[in-house]
């Protein structure tokens, strides 16, 4: 999208919700809490939009600020061969998942605010096929964030490495759904990818999101989160990047903060901050969990765990999330697919009482896909859990009035001018530790 056009489409907004002297209220000033929704984007660069669309392998849009890098052989080489791959996945299992989120969660998803997605690594791809609209996302992982990608050394090294670099960092993730820790570890903390931000930017951009901002991260004693201007792209000391984008289908202005944190009992004693932060989290929440090492069945993830039931509205996991047995007769239960037991690696936390959930094969319904360590379709396993009380909730609009007033004014316009690119286990055995 034309950056001046980007910033008409801003200003037109703005003129739009102050015309009947009806305006936007900024939220309150506590960043310990996600962000209340923000109606109308900030007037950004379409720098940060251009550096994902080209580590994405992307075509450039015609304002783009690196549109000559674009023409770069090795670019080349790899945006046609990562098109091909991510056709490839779209066909086998990204279409699948949507179609199913849509059937199967869409009342949930169409009102969820605040998305908590703790042990996910940089996988904003399954969170976003789940909840696609979701206005303030957290994720957490124990890598680092890592940097922007820095243009000048594309302008002067060759790109081949670093975009092998790429392929292999994503490797796992496209192909059994999640990422493995242990290849995480190498994957990102070299000189080409420092964190999960580069992932992270890509699987924004192949999703059709436009970026506008990325700042980084950082936590007062208290817990209270700031973001920081961006001044030096090179600058690895924060343990927090917040990053700001819009979709394609609607100009709420949306944020993806991701930490790098320690999340057991232990290390959430020994930060306070960050165990600060987690507690003032919001109550409405919907919480993802997928290929979470099952560490939520040990009891030094207690408070984790703890924190997880009494925030969340709806929880969606597989069996490596939290245990069966803690959703008790305050949360419905919906489960899908199908239960035997976990992959070898973690065959200690097998739950009888999830198998014996599954005989009742009037309640389950079909999953068209393969997700979480038994990642091949037919052999996989969700639950959806909604807390009693939110039934009625979960039925309600996704956008308030004011939203709706003002989407409906721009939505044509801003369509036509964003573009439309969303259109083995014994190899899982390989590494000690997954995620």
């Amino acid at each position: 999208m034309p950056n001046h056009l980007f910033k008409a489409i801003c200003l037109s907004l703005l003129f739009a919700a102050c015309k009947g002297n009806k305006t936007e209220q900024a939220p309150a000033k506590d960043s310990n809490v996600l962000v209340a929704a923000v109606v109308l984007p900030p007037l950004a660069t379409t720098y940060f939009n251009d550096i994902a669309r080209f580590i994405a392998g992307m075509a450039p849009l015609p304002d783009c600020s690196i549109k000559k890098l674009h023409e770069n052989d090795d670019w080349i080489k790899f945006s046609k061969s990562f098109d091909s791959l991510w056709t490839g996945l779209e066909t086998k299992r990204l279409s699948k998942q949507r179609a199913w989120a849509k059937s199967e969660t869409g009342s949930i998803a169409s009102i969820c605010k605040n998305l908590f997605y703790p042990f996910s690594g940089a996988d904003f791809l399954n969170a976003h096929l789940f909840f696609p609209k979701a206005i303030n996302t957290v994720m957490i992982g124990l890598e680092p964030p890592g940097t922007v990608p820095d243009v000048k050394k594309f302008e002067k090294d060759t790109l081949a490495h670093y975009f092998s670099k790429v392929r292999k960092s994503l490797q796992a993730i496209m192909k059994f759904s999640f990422y493995r820790t242990n290849s995480m570890r190498n994957d990102f903390s070299n000189e080409e990818l420092d964190g999960t931000l580069p992932n992270i930017l890509i699987f924004m951009a192949r999703s059709g999101c436009h970026i506008t901002n990325i700042s980084p991260l950082e936590l007062d004693a208290n817990g209270n989160a700031a973001a920081k201007q961006l001044v030096d792209f090179n600058n690895k000391s924060y343990r927090g990047i917040r990053i700001s984008y819009m979709l394609q289908s609607d100009i709420v202005a949306r944020t993806l903060s991701y930490f790098s944190a320690d999340i057991g009992n232990s290390g959430l004693t020994n930060d306070k901050p960050f165990l600060s932060y987690l507690t003032h989290l919001p109550v409405d929440a919907v919480t993802y969990l997928k290929s979470a090492s099952y560490l939520m069945h040990k009891p030094y993830f207690s408070t984790i765990r703890n924190l997880i039931l009494g925030k969340s509205k709806a929880v969606l996991q597989d069996d490596s999330g939290i245990p069966y047995r803690f959703f008790g007769a305050n949360w419905n239960k919906q489960l899908y697919g199908t239960y035997d037991k976990p992959i070898n690696l973690f065959g200690n936390w097998y739950q009888p009482d999830f198998h014996k959930a599954f005989q009742d094969s009037l309640h389950i319904r079909k999953l068209g896909f393969g997700i979480g360590y038994d990642w091949q379709e037919g052999q996989s396993n969700l639950m959806l859990a909604i807390k009693n009380g939110e039934a009625k909730y979960i039925e309600g609009n996704e956008e308030t009035k004011t939203t709706k007033a003002v989407t409906a004014k721009v939505r044509k316009s801003k369509e036509s001018m964003l573009p439309n690119d969303s259109n083995g286990k014994k190899e899982i055995l390989e590494d000690k530790t997954t995620k």
